[in-house]
């Protein structure tokens, strides 16, 4: 479960802000360190002007016209236009809590924002394996933008523009073992070391 809102929650935060550039002030920024001597590091920073200039041009399977396509993820039922409005009346608080055996996965509200919280923990038995912890942080009306009329897809580009009222903002950071992805938004045009 941990390996699946890893990579839905990193395609999210990887598509969201990338056209979020309709102020050329905001840069999106992907920071990836990888532990051990032969890991690698990356960092990248792009304006997001630039990127949602690009981001129309992409045509494959998945992504078309900003609409993101979901094959595995079924959305069916799920009215987010009237989920956002409950969420921002409701209070603040820890919504869900789920404990596994190998996981714990806290989903929370704090103001306009959507918390998720997945932190693996090392096996009760053998005390070894990896610990992953993984944080999302999404703004509310971010959610309701990505909708669309079909139950398979994510709108990016409404999204984008959703983000684009957030400014500076953290949106991800995962932690994997000593290995390190950040995904945020601010007005910089480099990362700090």
């Amino acid at each position: 479960m941990l390996k699946k809102i890893l990579l839905l929650g990193l395609a999210v935060a990887l598509c969201l802000p990338l056209g979020a550039g309709a102020s050329g002030d905001f840069w999106i920024h992907v920071y990836v360190n990888e532990a051990g001597s032969d890991g690698d590091r990356v960092k990248i920073n792009l304006p997001l002007n630039l990127v949602e200039s690009i981001l129309p041009m992409i045509e494959t399977d998945e992504l078309h016209d900003g609409i993101l396509e979901l094959d595995e993820l079924d959305l069916a039922g799920i009215e987010f236009d009237k989920l956002g409005e409950i969420l921002r009346k409701s209070e603040d608080g820890e919504y869900v809590t789920i404990e596994e055996d190998d996981e714990i996965v806290r989903i929370s509200k704090e103001g306009d924002r959507i918390l998720i919280h997945v932190e693996s923990r090392k096996h009760k038995k053998s005390g070894d394996g990896p610990r992953e912890k993984v944080e999302i942080n999404l703004p509310i009306h971010v959610i309701d933008a990505l909708t669309t009329d079909d139950p398979h897809e994510l709108n990016i580009l409404a999204a984008i523009e959703a983000l684009t009222k957030e400014g500076e903002t953290g949106l991800i950071t995962v932690h994997d073992d000593d290995d390190i992805v950040r995904v945020w938004i601010d007005k910089k045009s480099t990362q700090d070391d």
